[in-house]
């Protein structure tokens, strides 16, 4: 080999370890992460970990989620440890998020919360590991907008049955106002689809297929419906962090109603929507 090539050689390695120990040196190295979302849609979203400090991890998490397009909040910060983040395929108003010891620990519990919710076909979008495998700190920030959870149901006193199924309203259903949480201006449309399949289920259930004749022979059977949700039962169970808690109310409320209509002889009829 002659000395020019050979010196062209070394020249070329030690520019690759320059480069190599200049990428290093820009990695962020710490403890600190952020996830940033939308709360309106959970596609547009921001991640950030090995931080220093809270504040880098939350401006680089809204750099990125912003790219993206969206009107983004941050909704999480963890020290150590990993964290991830799931959405619904299909269903961007539908998302969780979990921090744990790793990955898989992690990954049960954003799974979790989002099943919780009703979540079926849920995927990874973004996961980290901080330098430490230790969780030291989880902080839930909250949210300007949330979901709300209710119910329907529907007393048919002709043929002595009582529907009733749970509903879950997508985020952007509810918004702080002051102290309390109120229905945002487009809720309505969120919940409307929600209504429709229950009542349509309901009516098949009562009367079979009715095709062009389903409006006619509604309007000649009295439907009492009526639903209930966390917004009229309570206000104060929308800023629990925890899904369960938020759902035990609901199911409390449920229980409440087929006892009663059980007691006043009534079948009680579970649509699942």
């Amino acid at each position: 080999m002659n000395k020019t090539l050979n010196y062209s050689i070394k020249a070329c390695f030690v520019l690759a370890l320059s480069i190599v120990a200049s990428a290093s040196t820009m990695l962020p190295t710490g403890d600190y992460a952020s996830l940033a979302i939308d709360a309106r849609n959970g596609e547009f979203y921001g991640w950030a970990v090995n931080y220093a400090s809270y504040a880098e991890a939350d401006n680089r998490a809204l750099e990125e989620c912003r790219k993206r397009g969206g009107n983004c909040h941050v909704v999480l910060n963890f020290k150590g440890g990993s964290g991830v983040y799931v959405v619904e395929e299909g269903n961007p108003y539908l998302y969780g998020w979990g921090v744990g010891a790793n990955k898989t620990e992690a990954e049960n519990i954003a799974m979790a919360e989002a099943r919780a919710q009703g979540g079926s076909k849920l995927l990874v979008r973004v996961w980290g590991c901080n330098e430490t495998p230790t969780v030291q700190d989880t902080v839930y920030q909250a949210l300007p907008y949330k979901g709300v959870f209710g119910f329907y149901f529907i007393k048919s006193d002709d043929d002595k049955k009582c529907f009733i199924t749970r509903a879950y309203y997508m985020p952007g259903a509810a918004q702080l106002s002051g102290e309390k949480w109120v229905f945002t201006s487009d809720a309505e449309t969120r919940m409307t689809p929600q209504a429709q399949k229950f009542l349509d289920a309901v009516e098949d259930n009562l009367y079979g297929y009715l095709g062009d004749l389903k409006d006619k022979v509604i309007t000649q059977h009295d439907l009492d419906w009526n639903g209930m949700n966390e917004v009229e039962i309570t206000n104060h169970t929308l800023n629990y962090d925890s899904v369960a808690e938020r759902k035990t109310i609901i199911e409390n409320s449920i229980q409440r109603i087929k006892e009663s209509m059980k007691n006043s002889g009534y079948e009680v009829v579970e649509v699942p929507i």
